[in-house]
């Protein structure tokens, strides 16, 4: 393989548009504050609760309109 195409096929490593990166500093600050919060809250009786990060495109349709679905997420196909 010729150096030109060992380039060609590397992966970039540049993040996506309107992605954050947290490298270790900033996520020790990140842990600390959201330990913080659970701690209080827990303390006044909230229990934690974790949605999917993924939700039908037709929600947000619904709720916001096209320009959101298009031109503001990500919109997957389901296979299934």
């Amino acid at each position: 393989m010729s150096e030109n195409e060992s380039k060609a096929k590397k992966i970039s490593t540049e993040s996506y548009k309107g992605v954050r990166d947290f490298y270790p500093p900033d996520m020790a600050v990140q842990n600390y504050i959201f330990a913080t919060w659970k701690k209080v809250v827990e303390k006044f009786g909230y229990q934690e609760y974790t949605a999917s990060v993924l939700e039908p495109a037709e929600l947000y349709r619904a709720k916001s309109g096209e320009e959101l679905i298009n031109e503001q997420t990500y919109t997957f196909t389901d296979r299934g």
